[in-house]
C-alpha cells in the first residue's frame, strides 16, 4: 500500500505518453495522407500553368505546412508580375515555399547520386527547388535588391543540386556582381572595391560554374546523357561573352560568341551590340532584327528595339524606328521596357525634326517607373539617357528659333524666348554634368566612342560637353585613339569631329 500512489502516477504518465505518441502518429499519418492527396491532384501541373494560382490556393487550404501550395501560387504571381509590387507579392509566397522545402526535405534536395532509381525518387524535390529558387532570385533581382539575391544564392550553393535546369547558381552570382560592378563593398558587402576587381571576381565565379558542371557531369552522364558537360557549358560561355565585350576584349568576346553560334543559346541581341561597338553597323542591324523575334520568356525590355533607334539614326532613317516603336508600345502597353521605348521614340522624333512630339515622349519616359529585367542597364543609365535626350531637345529648340527668326537679335519675343531656353539648358547641363561626374563608369562607357553599356550615341554625348573646356576631353581621347597609318592624331581628330578644332 505504501507504493500504490507513486505506482498509479507512473501508470498515468505512461498512459499519457502512449496517448500522446498515438495522437502524434495519427496526426503524422493524417498529414501524410493530405500530402498524398495534394501530390495526386498536382499530377503534371506545370509551374507556369494557368491553373497554378487556383491549384496553389487549394493546396494551401488542404495543408498549409506543405510547400507545394506556396510554390504554385508564388510561381503564378512571378510569371504574371510586371512591377515592383507584383514581384514583392510573388516573393512572399516563394520565400515561404523555400523555407518549408528546406525544413522538411533538405536531405532529399541535397542528395547527390549516380544511381538512376535513387535520383528518380528525389527528382521531384530537385526540380521544385530548382524552379522555385530561380523564381525567387529573379523576384529579388527585379526588385533591385542585390543583397537578397546574393544571400539567396548562397543558400542555393549549399543545396548544390546535381542538375540545375534554371538556377545556374554561379552564373547568377557572376551576373549579380557584374550588374552592380560600379558599386563597392561599402554599398553591397559581396562586392570588391572597384570595377576592375568586381569584373575579375565575376570571371572567377564563372570559372567555378565550369568546375561545378564538370563535377556534376560525373554523376549525370549516367543518368541523362554522355554529353552532359557539353550541353551545360554554353551557359558559362554566354556570361563570359558579356564580360569580355564589356571589357572591350574583342578577341575573347569573339571567341565565345563563335562557340555560342553553334548552340541554341546564341544571344542575337548581345552579339548585335558586340558588332555595333566595333562599328559593324550593317551586321549589328541584321542581328538586332533577328533578336526582335526572340521570346525571352518574361516581360523584360527588348533591347534590340531601343538600340535600333540609334542604328536608324546613323542610317538617316528615323521614320522606320518611329513606326516599329509605336507598334511595340501599342502591343505591350506599360510593361517593363515602356520607358526605354519612349526614350527611343523621343530620339527618333528629334532626328525627324518633330521636337514637340519628341518632348511628349521624353516626358512619358521620365514619368514612367521603369523596371530593369534581365539587363545590365539600370536606373542610373535610364536617368542619364532621359536627361541627355531632354537636353538635346532644349538645344534643338534654341537652334530652331534662331533658324526661324533670322533677325532674332532684334525681336524682343524671340530674344526673350531664346534667353529663357538658354537658362533652362544651362540648368539641365549643370545637373547632368554633376550626375556624369559621379558615374564611376564614365571612363569606360561615356568617354569611349562605343561601349556595350552605353545607351547614347557619341554625337549625343557631344551635346553634353558642348560649351565646356575641351582640354580634358582632348587629352582623354588622344590617349585612347589609334590614328590611321600616315595620319597624325590631330588629322584623325579633325576628320572625325571638324567642329572640335
Amino acid at each position: 500500500m505504501i507504493h500504490s500512489q507513486p505506482y498509479r502516477i507512473y501508470q498515468i504518465l505512461c498512459l499519457g505518453f502512449i496517448l500522446c505518441f498515438c495522437q502524434q502518429h495519427s496526426f503524422a499519418q493524417s498529414k501524410q495522407s493530405l500530402r498524398y492527396e495534394i501530390d495526386a491532384k498536382r499530377g503534371n501541373l506545370a509551374y507556369t500553368a494557368r491553373e497554378a494560382l487556383t491549384s496553389g490556393r487549394e493546396f494551401k487550404r488542404i495543408d498549409p505546412s506543405y510547400y507545394v501550395g506556396w510554390m504554385f501560387e508564388g510561381c503564378y504571381k512571378f510569371e504574371h508580375a510586371a512591377d515592383y509590387l507584383g514581384y514583392k507579392y510573388a516573393a512572399e509566397q516563394l520565400e515561404k515555399a523555400i523555407q518549408l522545402m528546406d525544413k522538411d526535405f533538405q536531405q532529399q534536395i541535397r542528395s547527390r547520386t549516380s544511381d538512376v532509381l535513387t535520383f528518380i525518387q528525389q527528382m521531384k524535390y530537385h526540380r521544385d527547388w530548382d524552379y522555385t529558387a530561380y523564381a525567387l532570385m529573379q523576384c529579388y533581382s527585379n526588385m533591385e535588391e542585390p543583397d537578397k539575391v546574393w544571400s539567396h544564392l548562397q543558400r542555393c550553393k549549399k543545396a548544390d543540386l546535381q542538375d540545375e535546369l534554371y538556377l545556374d547558381t554561379y552564373c547568377y552570382l557572376a551576373w549579380t556582381v557584374h550588374r552592380n560592378r560600379f558599386y563597392t563593398s561599402k554599398k553591397y558587402y559581396f562586392l570588391k572595391d572597384n570595377i576592375i576587381e568586381n569584373e575579375k571576381y565575376a570571371n572567377k565565379l564563372l570559372d567555378s560554374m565550369s568546375l561545378k558542371i564538370k563535377r556534376d557531369a560525373k554523376l549525370n552522364s549516367t543518368i541523362f546523357t554522355a554529353d552532359y558537360e557539353a550541353e551545360k557549358m554554353p551557359a558559362v560561355w554566354h556570361y563570359k561573352s558579356i564580360l569580355y565585350s564589356y571589357q572591350l576584349n574583342m578577341e575573347s568576346g569573339a571567341y565565345y560568341y563563335e562557340k555560342l553560334k553553334n548552340t541554341r543559346y546564341f544571344p542575337a541581341n548581345n552579339y548585335a551590340t558586340f558588332c555595333a561597338i566595333q562599328g559593324k553597323f550593317r551586321e549589328a542591324e541584321q542581328y538586332y532584327d533577328i533578336a526582335k523575334e526572340d521570346d525571352p520568356g518574361d516581360k523584360r525590355m527588348k533591347e534590340s528595339y531601343y538600340y535600333l533607334s540609334i542604328i536608324n539614326k546613323y542610317k538617316g532613317d528615323p521614320k522606320k524606328g518611329i513606326q516599329e516603336l509605336k507598334a511595340l508600345i501599342k502591343a505591350n502597353g506599360s510593361t517593363p521596357g515602356y520607358g526605354w521605348y519612349n526614350a527611343a521614340l523621343a530620339r527618333d522624333f528629334i532626328y525627324d525634326a518633330q521636337l514637340n512630339i519628341a518632348k511628349r515622349y521624353a516626358q512619358r519616359a521620365e514619368d514612367f517607373k521603369e523596371i530593369h529585367i534581365g539587363t545590365t542597364l539600370g536606373q542610373s543609365h535610364y536617368d542619364f539617357t532621359i536627361s541627355l535626350i531632354q537636353l538635346m531637345i532644349k538645344m534643338k529648340e534654341i537652334d530652331a528659333l534662331k533658324f526661324e527668326n533670322k533677325n532674332w537679335w532684334y525681336s524682343p519675343s524671340a530674344l526673350g524666348r531664346i534667353a529663357q531656353l538658354t537658362l533652362e539648358k544651362y540648368g539641365m547641363q549643370f545637373l547632368i554634368i554633376n550626375q556624369f561626374a559621379a558615374n564611376p563608369e564614365r571612363d569606360r562607357v561615356i568617354y569611349k566612342v562605343f561601349s556595350t553599356e552605353s545607351t547614347v550615341s557619341f554625337d549625343e554625348v557631344w551635346h553634353l560637353i558642348d560649351g565646356f573646356s575641351v582640354n580634358f576631353f582632348w587629352k582623354n581621347l588622344k590617349k585612347k585613339s589609334v590614328p590611321k597609318k600616315g595620319l597624325m592624331f590631330e588629322d584623325t581628330f579633325a576628320i572625325m569631329w571638324p567642329d572640335f578644332i
